[in-house]
């Protein structure tokens, strides 16, 4: 039947590499990193352990993990925990998640004014020195 599912193409797959080689640095002396690929799971996950960020917050994260475990396990081993919990209401979270969003749209309205400031004075201090010379 005209207009089947089987006749529908699959989207041919992009080649980026074509097009990343052939698109100069922005400087001279920046080096060329390559793409990332969904191929490179497992190197990407083998160099896991020398990773900045993981040093940074691997601290914190296995305290969050540790935490969460223990609530499970104590929810899971004492009912009487477990029948305590049943009784709170998610209004204090909702209300809560509300105020984070909010202070998140102004922390970031403050970044970009702050990030638009100072392009606006970089182009002034490019822009006098144009005139200097």
């Amino acid at each position: 039947a005209p207009g089947g599912a089987s006749e529908l193409a699959t989207p041919p797959v992009a080649n980026f590499k074509y097009y990343w080689d052939k698109v100069p640095p922005v400087y001279d002396s920046s080096t060329r990193h390559p793409r990332y690929s969904n191929q490179d799971w497992l190197a990407n996950l083998a160099t896991l352990p020398q990773s900045k960020m993981l040093r940074r917050v691997g601290f914190h994260v296995a305290c969050n993990t540790v935490m969460a475990t223990v609530v499970v396990m104590a929810f899971n081993k004492f009912p009487a925990f477990a029948m305590g919990c049943k009784g709170f209401s998610p209004t204090a979270h909702s209300m809560a998640a509300g105020a984070l969003s909010l202070l998140l749209v102004f922390r970031t309205n403050s970044a970009y004014d702050r990030f638009w400031e100072g392009r606006k004075l970089w182009g002034k201090l490019v822009n006098m020195t144009r005139e200097l010379a």
